[in-house]
């Protein structure tokens, strides 16, 4: 029976070790395309800051992206009620398939509308990004 347990915490501290390498492989590759978009359309004049949420924080605030938490599905994206803390957030998190590479095009137009989100975060008459995930396949707004 010990050796049971032992194959079993192997496996999941393999898999678990797999995961956090691919958030954070991820959170470079985004956080690089979306830094050189920002730098591109705020011509390096950047000063609104944006928070960089991690997975774990994202997972526990929409109870990971439950159903019930669901409150509308585009094309491109489901969006989740969430909270952190006292504070309500709407999570919008882009679709991708599993065990498949991110489309650049569909990369593109995630990273523009986290930019173009951010810019217009400043107006009264749009939600405030308050920030992201990185460590997402695809990044996610909050």
């Amino acid at each position: 029976m010990e050796c049971r347990g032992e194959v079993l915490s192997s496996f999941f501290n393999t898999r678990h070790k797999r995961e956090e390498t691919e958030r954070y492989e991820s959170f470079l590759k985004n956080g690089k395309k979306l830094l050189e978009e920002f730098i591109t359309k705020w011509n390096g004049q950047c000063s609104m800051p944006i928070h960089n949420f991690s997975a774990e924080e994202q997972i526990r605030s929409t109870n990971n992206f439950d159903c019930q938490h669901w409150i509308d599905e585009d094309a491109y994206y489901k969006l989740y009620r969430g909270s952190f803390g006292e504070r309500l957030i709407l999570v919008k998190q882009y679709k991708w398939y599993d065990n498949a590479t991110p489309d650049p095009s569909t990369m593109a137009y995630v990273v523009c509308d986290i930019v173009i989100t951010s810019q217009m975060s400043s107006q009264k008459i749009v939600m405030k990004l308050i920030g992201c995930c990185l460590e997402f396949q695809y990044p996610i707004m909050v």
